[in-house]
């Protein structure tokens, strides 16, 4: 018996079954978000029923509205009255008449509900029903908005709602206005009527939709501003304003693009069902009970689990020292003691290996230091020889400052050749090297070599193989320029084409043979002449650096000049 229970599948097995009270709490929580779901789907009914029912409402006063305004707009009595030219103020006292008498006839009840008619004419002269106080209304940005909101549609309606001083009155209430341009049968431009109806007949409508006792409904144009409802204080307020989250809110958009929106308080809405907040709080003390429990029971046997799970990481890592010890006799035990074995003989494993790739890297690093060493030994002497030798000749000739300028090179070129670490110089660093070189090997020649470089592309901070041109400017000026040449010029293009870095090294020298050309390709390094041994140098070089991604060519015709060109990889 005592066996059977330190199986981990058992362990679970009874953890399962005895925290079976979790699917119950889970059944009572759905249970209750059904409730809620459903209550609000309900709502949702209604509002939609409601909604259906302010639109047919709000359509048919529209559309009674459009009957008497079209009916007005096309009354040959109002088109005599705007044609005739106002040229006294008795004109224009006679048109006021004439309208006033002209919309008394149309000013009855719209849907149980009085209407007022402003007709302006080509100039905007305003023709009103009710007092106006402020004549020059229509110059204001709002007026100005919705005339040209008329404009644009012409003959079809433009509804919009604003407040009676926004037309000229005294009184702040909110109106819906329905305006539409007039004109006559030659359809010429006569001016704009526009029929007003108070918004006592949109609260009504709103009034009739109460979905619950206390809800607020409100009524809201195409930027969100309230133009109706229960509480004339929020009329001309931004909805954004006055929204919270402490109530339900349900919105639809009308057939004008205005929207009726209902917002029921929460406590209000959810007060039917608060009886089940009882049950909330037990199903949560119950899961946060059952939470706890499981929590502790698993970690007593998740706890090796995890501690596996940290020895491989380890072993991920390279560490193959670690062991797993554990004090059970279930199967995680057994699993630990496959993962002893298994890091016993990884580790084995791993440091023969590792003995054999250092031997191998040690070898091979070993034969490429010294063969870079021998090769960039064949230069160094050389070099230095030369040069030592150009210095004791010019102390003997001269005795003055271009001896203190051209040690003063020599010392550069020696710090850059001596420099031991990175086998790379960047570009600019490079060309430093060579312009402090030609200093001094200027001695060679009476006249002074004019060296010239060109850069297209490439950054300075690309890196080359250090000293790499150096053997190239020295063939030049040791041997293009060896009969004194006139004018020795040397010339250094270098230009980034995608990925490759294209060096040339150009000299107006007295070239070489074809024979001779032929001879610099295939000469071996041991059987090279003096003057070749730069040259194959350089090739060596190429070839342990960069392997077969660079290539040099040599292109030169006697008398002609010589020159040489690098393929090499762009290195960063």
């Amino acid at each position: 018996m005592k066996k059977y229970f330190h199986k981990l599948q058992s362990k679970i097995t009874i953890c399962i079954l005895t925290f079976v009270i979790i699917p119950v709490i889970a059944i009572n929580l759905l249970l209750q978000l059904q409730l809620e779901n459903q209550l609000l789907k309900n709502t949702d009914f209604a509002f939609q029923n409601a909604v259906t029912n302010v639109n047919n409402t709000l359509k048919t006063l529209m559309r009674e509205m459009g009957v008497t305004l079209n009916l007005l707009s096309t009354t040959p009595s109002l088109y005599k009255a705007l044609e005739t030219e106002k040229k006294s103020l008795n004109d224009e006292l006679k048109t006021k008449i004439s309208i006033a008498n002209l919309t008394s006839h149309f000013q009855k009840f719209v849907f149980y509900c009085p209407v007022d008619f402003i007709i302006l004419d080509r100039q905007n002269t305003t023709y009103s029903t009710y007092y106006i106080s402020n004549p020059d209304v229509w110059n204001t940005p709002e007026t100005a908005y919705h005339l040209k909101n008329i404009n644009k549609k012409d003959l079809n309606y433009t509804y919009f709602s604003t407040s009676m001083k926004n037309l000229g009155s005294d009184s702040n209430n909110m109106v819906l206005c329905i305006g539409k341009n007039i004109r006559n049968y030659k359809k010429q431009y006569l001016g704009k009527a526009i029929l007003i109806v108070d918004e006592e007949k949109l609260f009504r409508i709103l009034q009739s939709s109460t979905l619950y006792q206390g809800s607020i409904h409100l009524l809201c144009d195409e930027n969100n501003t309230i133009i109706s409802a229960q509480d004339k204080t929020l009329i001309g307020q931004s909805y954004e304003s006055y929204k919270n989250n402490n109530n339900y809110v349900l919105s639809c958009s009308l057939y004008n693009n205005w929207n009726f929106i209902s917002m029921i308080p929460k406590k209000l809405l959810y007060k039917e069902v608060s009886y089940s907040n009882i049950f909330i709080g037990i199903d949560i003390t119950l899961t946060v009970c059952v939470i706890f429990a499981i929590i502790f029971i698993l970690h007593s046997f998740l706890r090796p689990i995890q501690t596996l799970k940290d020895l491989m990481i380890k072993v991920e890592k390279g560490d193959f020292s670690c062991q797993f010890h554990s004090s059970s006799s279930d199967e995680l035990a057994d699993l630990g003691n496959s993962f002893n074995h298994m890091t016993t003989k990884l580790d084995a494993l791993f440091k023969r290996t590792q003995t054999q790739q250092q031997k191998l890297l040690e070898q091979e690093n070993e034969k490429e230091r010294f063969r870079y060493m021998i090769l960039q030994s064949q230069i160094n002497p050389h070099l230095m020889f030369n040069t030592l030798n150009n210095i004791k000749w010019m102390a003997l000739l001269n005795k003055d400052t271009p001896v203190a300028n051209t040690i003063s090179s020599f010392g550069k070129l020696l710090e850059k050749t001596l420099k031991t670490g990175d086998d790379y110089f960047t570009l600019r660093e490079e060309l430093e090297y060579l312009q402090e070189y030609l200093q001094v090997m200027q001695l060679h020649i009476p006249q002074k070599i004019i060296l010239d470089i060109y850069i297209r592309n490439p950054t300075y901070e690309c890196r080359v193989l250090k000293m790499l041109f150096q053997p190239i400017i020295e063939n030049s000026i040791l041997h293009g320029f060896k009969s004194n040449k006139t004018n020795p010029h040397i010339w250094i293009t270098i230009k980034q084409k995608q990925n490759i870095l294209i060096c040339s090294i150009k000299d107006n020298g007295i070239g070489i043979e074809k024979k001779n050309l032929a001879t610099i390709y295939h000469c071996r390094e041991e059987s090279a002449p003096s003057h070749l041994i730069g040259l194959n140098n350089v090739k060596e070089r190429l070839s342990l650096f960069y392997g077969k991604s660079a290539d040099m060519k040599i292109l030169s015709l006697p008398d002609k000049g010589t020159t040489v060109i690098f393929h090499l990889p762009v290195l960063k």
